[in-house]
């Protein structure tokens, strides 16, 4: 499965970007995921799309802006 491309606004340090990694990578469901600091830009490998939606709001729920694909 392709994965699923989206920005997040203000990832711009390592604290930041360690915090959506280690959010992301204990949820059921994705398969893998990573994050460019440099573009805000991150990528994530589900098993089931659906749960994408739980993922952005779980995101902004940290307090940032997701800019949903």
């Amino acid at each position: 499965m392709k994965p699923v491309k989206f920005k997040v606004s203000d990832l711009d340090n390592e604290y930041m970007e360690n915090t959506i990694l280690q959010k992301l990578k204990g949820l059921e469901g994705v398969l893998d995921v990573s994050v460019d600091r440099k573009t805000g830009e991150v990528s994530l490998s589900v098993s089931d799309p659906s749960i994408c939606e739980g993922v952005y709001c779980m995101i902004e729920d940290l307090g940032y802006k997701v800019h949903r694909p």
